[in-house]
């Protein structure tokens, strides 16, 4: 074999082969995403199995707060989390944090409820935007037709089914926030002490390991962090989201990379090798 001429025509590929290997890389896993299969952790089978636990008429109290820069992240958990709880036709009480969350929250309930048939006012309600987080989980403990006296719509609470006879905490059988800031730890630091059922928590990555000890300390019941996170809760749901499909072709490219990477320095050192034998 003429290893020379073999070590020369692979440093001399073309580097737009490289391109669509990379890019093959990438498109292929999407197109092929029912195979791919991730390993759930402990913390995200827990809040899968938390709202299992839940029955049909349950109450959820459904708190997000992020930027469009995190819907990448986070939008899948929400959607899958939609999907989990409206099949097991539990309700929601919806609101948010972050003045910019609340048309991409509004929106995700919408298209998910009308999905499975559900009603604005009987099986799901958005009680829309309050600033100062601490303020807002405090008075929703005690008095939340003062906080949120109408939604959005215009409707007052009282009026509707869902939230006529709302109190507090004691109405809501689990609390759920899904965050890429703050306020999902003011929910751990104020709601815990205010509330005796289970709070759950979705994050975007960055923030996912500052909450562990929460998880130790049972402040939180659950954990569903990041794009990891939100993929294998959809593969726990028994949904194949956009968060399975963007792993899955983010670990093939992530392969691809390093056997590129051993590739062309395993290339450099016969090259030299080659050429000190020669010389």
């Amino acid at each position: 074999m003429d290893y020379p001429a073999l070590v020369a025509s692979i440093s001399g590929i073309d580097r737009r082969v490289i391109y669509l290997v990379i890019a093959l890389s990438i498109m292929v896993p999407l197109l092929l995403a029912s195979y791919a299969r991730v390993e759930p952790e402990i913390e995200t089978v827990s809040f899968y199995e938390r709202i299992q636990d839940l029955s049909e008429g349950d109450i959820i109290l459904l708190s997000v707060d992020y930027m469009p820069g995190s819907a990448s992240e986070l939008e899948p958990m929400i959607t899958a989390f939609l999907k989990q709880v409206f099949s097991k036709h539990i309700k929601i009480v919806a609101l948010s944090l972050n003045a910019q969350g609340t048309g991409l929250l509004e929106s995700s309930i919408e298209n998910v409820a009308a999905e499975y048939g559900k009603n604005y006012g009987d099986d799901w309600v958005f009680l829309g935007y309050r600033p100062s987080s601490p303020a807002v989980i405090i008075s929703l403990s005690g008095s939340p037709h003062s906080l949120f006296p109408e939604d959005p719509r215009g409707n007052e609470l009282s009026d509707l089914p869902l939230t006529t006879d709302l109190n507090g905490f004691e109405d809501f059988n689990a609390i759920v926030a899904i965050a890429s800031g703050a306020s999902a730890q003011d929910w751990v630091i104020y709601g815990y002490e205010r509330y005796t059922g289970p709070i759950l928590v979705g994050l975007s990555g960055g923030i996912g390991p500052a909450f562990q000890s929460f998880y130790d300390t049972h402040h939180v019941k659950g954990i569903i962090a990041g794009l990891q996170g939100a993929a294998e809760y959809e593969q726990l749901v028994g949904i194949r989201g956009e968060a399975l499909r963007a792993v899955f072709a983010q670990s093939v490219a992530h392969l691809v990379f390093v056997g590129l990477i051993v590739v062309g320095n395993l290339s450099f050192l016969a090259a030299l090798w080659i050429e000190r034998a020669m010389g």
